[in-house]
């Protein structure tokens, strides 16, 4: 975003900040162009395409979101979950299904 902010290439964009889930809601409105999702999200708008060679990813394991607990596991009854990240939401749900856990 620097050559954006910093140069005149951004003056013909109306540029918003913000987070990914409210990026992937505007492209469902059709109020956005592009922007930057969730994975997860790419799926449940119809007619996106992929920006070939543009993304934010890893090769390898990313251990930005954890799962933590105050409780021993079998005594889990609910999780506090950031309603801003749809992937998170959608990989834990993903692993309570694959080890039991009610959703």
């Amino acid at each position: 975003m620097w050559d954006f902010e910093h140069s005149n290439r951004g003056q013909d964009f109306d540029i918003a900040y913000t987070v990914p889930a409210a990026c992937a809601e505007a492209l469902r409105a059709g109020t956005a162009d592009i922007g930057i999702i969730p994975a997860i999200s790419y799926q449940t708008i119809p007619d996106l395409v992929v920006i070939p060679e543009v993304a934010i990813a890893a090769d390898g394991a990313v251990r930005s979101i954890l799962l933590v607990s105050k409780i021993p596991t079998e005594k889990i009854a609910s999780v506090a979950v950031d309603t801003s990240s749809r992937t998170s939401v959608a990989l834990l749900q993903i692993l309570f299904t694959k080890f039991g856990v009610p959703t």
